[in-house]
Formats: structure tokens, C-alpha cells, sequence
């Protein structure tokens, strides 16, 4: 079985939070991330950090897939800001990635407008104590003193965590149109050694 490890679309780090946006800035409420954005433009599935945020659409097409081993929390949009997608030349690309959303005023309207999003949590598959990347970021290395996989799981590493998914999950995400556009899959080697 091959597997992947999810991670948002785009070049560099302002595309990846232009697409995603920002989860892990602000601390979580009541178990709910806060969500900073840009809107009113979001992909069905982002990464917006160590997450998987879905929409309405995406939502559906996974509660009537096969693919069902994962809980759902609200996602609480913090801050959205208003910015045409795609990207103007009017947007100044210079500065922070994060000043491109947070430089910005949150404007409700255009929050409102991004309909629901869910938090995606799927189970546990993996305990790993290393994550190793290539230079181009177009394969991993994954050192894990557990493994369980399944077709979409996280791994725990130490400071975090990795959302990982089978062959198979990623076909299927691969075969609905306009999603798998804002993700990149990062094919994984994965050494299990107690």
C-alpha cells in the first residue's frame, strides 16, 4: 500500500496561505480552531496547518463516500478577509505571508459567504519519532514506532502532527472535480521500528 502525505497546494508560502489559510495562530475554542482567511473564495478541502478544513459540498461528498473513519468540529472563522481570487495585481504580495490576510480588516460579510466549514478529524495511524522531506519537498521519509495506516489518519510526531492517506483515498480525491487541484501529495516511505 502506497501513502501520502497531505499538504496544501501552491508555491511558496504565501500561495500555500492564500489558499489555506492560517489555523494555528490563534488558540483553539472549545476544542474549535479559529480560521484566518481570505474569502470569498475557499477549496472544497484545505491544509490550513496540522488540519483538514472542509466546506458544505466537500462535507457531502464525503459522508457518502466509503471513506468515513474521521469526527467533524466547527471551524471558527477569526478573521476573513476580503481578497479577489484569483490573486489581482493589485494584492502586494510583499511583506509576510500572514500580512496578507491579517493586514487586511475581517470583513463578516464575505466570512458569511464561505458557508460552513467543518474540521475533518480523522484517527490516529501512526506514532512516528521522524519526518524527514526531500529538498523539493516530492517525497518523505517517515520513521514510525507504530503503524496502522488506513485510508485518511494522522501521524503524531513530536511538536505535531502529519495528515496522511492511502493510494486509494487519494484516487478518489483525484476523481472529484476542483479538489484535489488545492492539495499536493507527497509520496511516503514509511520504516516501522519499535
Amino acid at each position: 500500500m502506497r501513502y501520502f502525505i497531505l499538504r496544501s497546494a501552491g508555491d511558496g508560502d504565501n500561495d500555500r496561505l492564500m489558499i489555506s489559510g492560517i489555523s494555528q495562530h490563534l488558540p483553539r475554542i472549545r476544542g474549535c480552531i479559529q480560521l484566518e482567511r481570505i474569502g470569498p473564495f475557499v477549496p472544497p478541502l484545505s491544509l490550513p496547518g496540522q488540519e483538514i478544513v472542509v466546506n458544505e459540498r466537500m462535507l457531502s461528498l464525503l459522508r457518502a463516500s466509503p471513506y468515513r473513519t474521521w469526527d467533524t468540529v466547527q471551524v471558527i472563522k477569526a478573521h476573513v478577509s476580503r481578497v479577489d481570487w484569483p490573486i489581482d495585481s493589485q494584492h502586494d504580495s510583499r511583506g509576510e505571508p500572514e500580512d496578507q490576510i491579517l493586514g487586511l480588516p475581517h470583513d463578516q460579510a464575505c466570512a458569511d459567504e464561505l458557508g460552513e466549514l467543518k474540521e475533518l478529524v480523522p484517527p490516529a495511524g501512526a506514532l512516528a519519532s521522524r519526518v524527514s522531506f526531500s529538498e523539493e519537498y516530492d517525497k518523505c521519509q517517515l520513521r514510525c514506532s507504530t503503524f496502522s495506516g488506513g485510508d485518511l489518519f494522522f501521524t503524531m510526531l513530536p511538536g505535531g502532527r502529519r495528515v496522511l492517506c492511502s493510494e486509494t483515498f487519494k484516487n478518489w480525491l483525484e476523481s472529484l472535480d476542483g479538489v484535489s487541484c488545492w492539495i499536493r501529495f507527497i509520496p511516503v516511505e514509511i520504516t516501522v521500528s519499535p
